[in-house]
């Protein structure tokens, strides 16, 4: 698993204590990043449905997802993130945190999946130092 790492660590600052995952999916980035940084908490933003059908690029309604929080929370516990170092957000129906983050991460859903204009505001509020 190290050498997985080794791909991200020139984007990574090992001093970063609270990051922001968009569309992180079950969370695997992070369970690294947590084996191998000192982050002290994770934030997740995530739909909470799975789209029927599986589109691949980008689409004009961004309205695809692929995510069961419940499962996303299990996968997490189940590999070493306790329950008390992180939270899932329902992007539909939760109140979004509005803290700052040291990094926000998103691989491939950030305007992918969801249009970015949906987060621009929301990114723009938090007192966010690096986006990544």
């Amino acid at each position: 698993m190290k050498e997985k790492f080794r791909i991200f660590e020139k984007h990574i600052d090992h001093n970063d204590k609270n990051v922001l995952s968009i569309g992180g999916g079950m969370g695997g980035l992070e369970v690294i990043l947590n084996n191998n940084c000192e982050v002290n908490f994770f934030d997740f933003i995530e739909r909470n449905f799975v789209s029927k059908k599986v589109v691949y690029g980008w689409s004009s309604n961004n309205s695809e997802a692929y995510n069961n929080l419940n499962l996303q929370t299990e996968f997490l516990i189940k590999n070493g993130l306790s329950k008390e170092k992180f939270n899932v957000y329902d992007f539909d129906n939760d109140t979004l945190p509005s803290k700052k983050f040291d990094a926000i991460i998103s691989l491939y859903s950030l305007d992918y999946h969801y249009d970015f204009n949906l987060y621009l505001e929301y990114l723009k509020k938090t007192h966010t130092t690096k986006v990544r």
